[in-house]
């Protein structure tokens, strides 16, 4: 080669739009063909069903063994023989296991207790079985996708994947005016990927050139580009997990710290003590899921409240916080109230006072005569 030639270091492409969407088409149809072969209400039904319930009807319809049971469990149906109330929603996440319907951990079938836990365990099975008919890499972006990971990022790296695999040996042992490019960008970025400046990173690339090693170099760099790809794509998806799951302990740790308040806390304002029922109460209340937001969060009663009634709930949390001085006293409530009462009585008081036909047979009389010549007070006479 010439060495008076001047060597282009134009950087890689970047992959088309039009590209990328053809990823996340492949990933929706993947989802669209489970969808087809999963049938949840195959998974209850048996065959033996509708003959086995012929079979223990007798002459009038009724259920035999239902008849001699129904006496016993009248009184508390969702308890069996032995007193005890069973966990249905974990019994049929085990048997359901032990059909090989679900294949997940045993942890994942740990502390089911209703119905949005056996929810959670099928949503599972459902990601697990999606994810194993995923590429290399659709898992990439499933994994960056549930890490927070911005699309601008995800884009970034799958891009970059894809270019870097599109350059084979073949490619770069072309003896064309293009594969020459090819080889120095590829040269080149190895180079700077290793941290050389870029004056540093053009003499080396055309030193190679110079010494005839251009297509083994370019070949060597071509795997080390690949390799600081994955090595960075990965660190990136890590560092997103870390900071999910800083947020999420966070999360467990405040919301740890509010049950504990709640449990232990007997005047949480002044003038109002809780008992431990009304304690508990509030526990509940706080610990159950009744919604979900839009982003598939969970929320309790109140923040369902919250978000369904945005202007009710800030107008009432802020009168709230008014009347009671910050959280902090009751008081000023309870006043008000007393003193609207108080009121109200004394002037029930003086209209009975007030009233003429007012005249109690016990020798007293209520002065309620108008004429301005009559005594004034109470006149007490004794017959």
């Amino acid at each position: 080669m010439d060495d008076e030639k001047e060597i282009s270091f134009d950087m890689i492409g970047n992959m088309s739009d039009d590209d990328y969407k053809e990823i996340d088409n492949k990933d929706d149809k993947n989802k669209e063909d489970f969808s087809d072969d999963f049938n949840p209400e195959e998974i209850f039904k048996d065959d033996n069903d509708d003959e086995n319930q012929d079979e223990d009807k007798d002459e009038d319809g009724e259920n035999q063994e239902g008849v001699a049971d129904k006496g016993k469990k009248a009184d508390n149906p969702e308890r069996d023989d032995n007193g005890t109330s069973p966990n249905i929603y974990a019994s049929i996440a085990n048997s359901l296991k032990t059909d090989g319907v679900l294949t997940l951990e045993d942890s994942d079938f740990k502390d089911i207790k209703d119905a949005n836990d056996l929810a959670t365990v099928f949503s599972k099975q459902v990601d697990k079985l999606v994810n194993e008919r995923f590429d290399e890499s659709q898992k990439r972006i499933k994994e960056a996708i549930d890490n927070d990971m911005s699309v601008d990022a995800i884009k970034y790296f799958e891009n970059s994947f894809n270019n870097v695999n599109q350059i084979t040996d073949e490619v770069l042992k072309d003896e064309s005016e293009d594969s020459s490019r090819l080889r120095a960008n590829v040269i080149y970025q190895d180079f700077i990927n290793k941290g050389l400046s870029e004056d540093k990173a053009k003499r080396l690339t055309q030193k190679s050139f110079e010494s005839g090693t251009d297509i083994e170099d370019s070949m060597e760099a071509i795997k080390e580009i690949k390799t600081f790809l994955q090595t960075n794509y990965n660190k990136a998806i890590s560092d997103k997990k870390a900071e999910k799951d800083a947020l999420l302990n966070a999360e467990k740790d405040r919301s740890k710290q509010i049950e504990n308040k709640i449990k232990l806390t007997e005047e949480p304002i002044k003038g109002i003590k809780l008992s431990q029922n009304d304690r508990n109460k509030i526990l509940t209340q706080y610990t159950t899921t009744v919604a979900k937001s839009d982003d598939n969060k969970p929320l309790n009663a109140l923040a369902k409240y919250a978000k369904e009634n945005p202007i009710d709930y800030q107008y009432n949390l802020n009168l709230l916080f008014h009347l009671t001085n910050g959280f902090k006293d009751i008081g000023n409530v309870v006043q008000k109230q007393v003193k609207t009462a108080k009121k109200s009585a004394l002037s029930d008081i003086e209209r009975i006072i007030r009233n003429p036909a007012n005249v109690v047979g016990t020798g007293f009389n209520f002065d309620n005569d108008k004429n301005p010549e009559s005594k004034s007070g109470v006149e007490v006479s004794f017959d």
